[in-house]
């Protein structure tokens, strides 16, 4: 303790010689460090006690529910790690990232529904045997939700009769206005489809779908323009659509046990003694307090000056040649001369025009040239080509004498549909096409008209329309 003071005190008899700027130094160490080791030790004699304390078992992780009597056990095996969710019927969903699952089960259930949530896929199997469910991409064959947006005019449908018929599904929905023209069908099959709409005075509209797997994450979403009028809805302003409330967490998807997935709840901080963590805190004020105090001593001593010296830096800075208080002057900006332009640099005239300048006026820029409109493959065989449409009629098909070839699709007809313009609009005409054609995902009956971003599929080619 007295060597402790003896430090202290030296340390106070600042002075301006290099030998007493070295002692400074060490003893600025030397308090340091037996600082540093006396909140160490004070630290773990505080700390002990607590940490042989038994922890509490937390409660937001159960353990694993053990199958119950005459239960049965599933494991699954996912094509790769990702975003899935299990539905058993009469339960909440399990979530899983990882490629393997296991789910023990109270009784076995005849189906066993497989979300892939990167693709708004589903797998649609019966429950296995042997209780080994191993998937492959091409299991999902089914998609999640279907939306149906039903429109006249481009305004929403009040009230209809929606039926969707495909291989093994056959569904009907009531619209009415709370829908605001949409109408969902969930895990439905891919492939052909037969759209039913039903409104009005008996009048009905039927479309044939092609309902593909190849689509964006989440919902697909077909629109159906009805042909005949029928009672519509304003479409609702972001002010007054209701916002949906919070679901309760009883109907929150529950996680497997086993499951790797999703965010782990953070460990709850254990309760420490309040008397040591104030002698911490009191330790590390004493430390951070005389340190501070050290270093300005030292730097009114000069020994921050000489240190900067030797760095090169120079502290105290001599004043220019013209005195302390002279201020070097930065250069006046030019003087623009308001008889020369100063787009072309030419001197005016009279008039105040130059060379550059037309009759006194300033000429007006030429219209701009409208783009050539164009068919952009964004699937299929020829994706990434681009066929730009010239002339009032083009064709497309299979033979080499259309003005868009598509030879290597057999799923093409030789003279497949035609594109014709008039008036500055477009249409679309199927050519007797054995396989059809869609717009929109919507398979056309003779001429339909399109526009630019509508998206063709011919055969097993899709196109964006670009005019």
């Amino acid at each position: 303790m007295k060597q402790r003071l003896w430090v202290i005190g030296s340390l106070l008899d600042m002075g301006d010689g290099h030998g007493k700027v070295t002692l400074k130094l060490k003893s600025l160490f030397s308090v340091v460090t037996t600082l540093l080791s006396f909140m160490t030790v004070a630290s773990f004699c505080i700390a002990a006690p607590t940490a042989s304390a038994p922890a509490k078992p937390s409660a937001s992780s159960p353990a694993a529910p053990a199958p119950s009597a005459g239960g049965v056990t599933l494991n699954i095996t996912f094509p790769s790690a990702g975003n899935y969710y299990v539905r058993i019927p009469g339960q909440p969903p399990y979530h899983f990232m990882d490629q393997t699952a296991t789910i023990n089960l109270s009784a076995k259930p005849k189906i066993v529904y497989v979300d892939d949530a990167q693709t708004g896929n589903v797998a649609e199997l019966p429950f296995p045997a042997n209780g080994m469910l191993v998937l492959h991409a091409t299991d999902f064959s089914y998609i999640r939700k279907v939306i149906i947006n039903v429109t006249y005019s481009g305004q929403p449908v009040a009230a209809a009769l929606v039926s969707l018929t495909a291989a093994n599904y056959s569904k009907q929905v009531d619209m009415t206005p709370t829908d605001q023209g949409n109408v969902s069908f969930e895990d439905v099959p891919a492939g052909k489809a037969v759209l039913t709409i039903t409104y009005g005075q008996n009048l009905s509209d039927r479309k044939d779908l092609m309902i593909s797997t190849d689509h964006p994450a989440g919902p697909v979403t077909i629109p159906a323009a009805l042909s005949n009028k029928t009672d519509t809805i304003s479409t609702p302003t972001a002010a007054s659509t209701p916002t949906a409330s919070a679901a309760p967490a009883g109907n929150a998807p529950q996680t497997s046990p086993n499951s790797s997935s999703g965010p782990k709840p953070l460990p709850k901080p254990t309760g420490g003694n309040p008397a040591g963590q104030l002698i911490n805190l009191l330790v590390g004020v004493v430390l951070v307090g005389g340190v501070v105090y050290l270093l300005y001593r030292w730097s009114k001593s000069g020994g921050m000056g000489d240190y900067l010296k030797k760095l090169g830096i120079d502290s105290h800075p001599t004043a220019p040649a013209g005195g302390a208080g002279t201020l070097i002057s930065t250069p006046p900006p030019p003087v623009t001369d308001p008889s020369l332009c100063p787009f072309c640099g030419q001197k005016k005239d009279a008039m105040g025009n130059c060379a550059c300048t037309l009759s006194g006026g300033v000429t007006s820029p030429a219209p701009a040239i409208g783009s050539q409109p164009r068919l952009v493959a964004s699937g299929g065989l020829y994706s990434g080509n681009i066929y730009p449409l010239s002339g009032s009629q083009v064709s497309i098909g299979r033979e080499a004498t259309n003005t868009v070839s598509l030879s290597n699709d057999n799923t093409v007809s030789r003279r497949h549909a035609s594109i014709e313009q008039s008036g500055g609009s477009y249409v679309i005409r199927d050519e007797g096409s054995s396989n059809g054609v869609y717009v929109n995902g919507v398979k056309i009956s003779g001429m339909q008209p399109i526009h630019s971003g509508d998206e063709i599929q011919i055969g097993n080619t899709r196109f964006r329309f670009e005019a």
